[in-house]
């Protein structure tokens, strides 16, 4: 288990410069998993010594394993739950805007992503980084062309 959170820390850092926030995340994450892997690893082995020297009960030793285990299970929902909010932390960004594209000619602005020139003049788009976030009244949807049309033949020769 060791080599495989260690395994998820080494992904999480070269993964690092194309996902900062998730990355954080995660490693913070399975640090605290390895952490506290070993602190409650160490309060359980020396957990029986302590009861002989504090000369506990066995309800008091009882009470004392089931505080430790409830701790413990606190510890594992708060990984938990940084680990899912890690993998849904960067879901939707295209959506909130993030995407868009300009195209530099005609001021067209278009919410898909893959479009790589503009449907209007041609123009090679650019991506636009002054677009607030959310749907815009100007952006133009997505035209998909007619595919029923025959593909395009090949022009005849001229003769000079």
């Amino acid at each position: 288990m060791i080599l495989l959170v260690l395994g998820g820390i080494v992904f999480a850092i070269v993964r690092w410069r194309r996902h900062p926030r998730v990355s954080l995340m995660t490693i913070l994450a399975l640090v605290i998993y390895l952490v506290n892997m070993l602190v409650f690893t160490l309060i359980l082995y020396w957990l029986p010594e302590f009861s002989r020297a504090l000369h506990l009960s066995p309800n008091g030793i009882d009470w004392t394993y089931t505080i430790f285990e409830i701790l413990d299970d606190f510890v594992y929902a708060g990984i938990l739950i940084l680990l899912v909010a890690a993998a849904f932390s960067s879901r939707g960004t295209q959506r909130r805007g993030l995407g868009k594209k300009r195209c530099p000619k005609c001021k067209r602005t278009y919410d898909d992503n893959t479009l790589r020139f503009c449907l209007e003049d041609g123009v090679a788009l650019v991506v636009d980084s002054g677009s607030s976030s959310g749907s815009d009244s100007d952006s133009t949807p997505t035209e998909f062309m007619n595919q029923r049309v025959p593909p395009t033949m090949k022009s005849p020769e001229r003769n000079s």
